[in-house]
């Protein structure tokens, strides 16, 4: 069976039931081998959508080049305008990768800083209350 037929067999198996853990990673594992034209066939396939435990992996190869020039310009960006754009921004990319970007600049921040950012992580599950 071909990496794309697995795919698209567990993205039918799971459309209506939950995914199992092992078979999710495999189905990740085989989307990152792939070309354009492969993930457009999985993207387009009646069994995938947004809410797809699968989907945001899919995007990430899907867009991989542009995505790449995004997380670039968030990197280069201040903290205070990088929090301003977490709270302003309709992308669900960029509310999953700013609170990362914001972590692995927490140690060198200052504590007026640190103190806005560390609700945020707290509120994406980034680090417990008791840090």
């Amino acid at each position: 069976m071909k990496d794309i037929d697995i795919v698209l067999s567990c993205l039918k198996k799971y459309h209506y039931q939950p995914w199992v853990e092992g078979e999710l990673e495999e189905c990740k594992r085989l989307l990152s081998a792939m070309d354009k034209e492969k993930l457009r066939m999985v993207r387009h396939s009646r069994w995938m959508d947004k809410d797809n435990a699968l989907y945001p992996t899919l995007f990430e190869y899907f867009y991989q080049d542009e995505l790449k020039d995004v997380i670039r310009h968030l990197k280069e960006m201040p903290t205070n305008e990088l929090i301003l754009e977490l709270k302003k921004s309709k992308s669900s990319f960029k509310k999953e990768k700013i609170p990362e970007i914001l972590l692995e600049r927490y140690d060198s921040m200052e504590d007026e800083e640190r103190k806005s950012v560390f609700k945020i992580l707290l509120r994406k599950g980034l680090v417990e209350k008791n840090s």
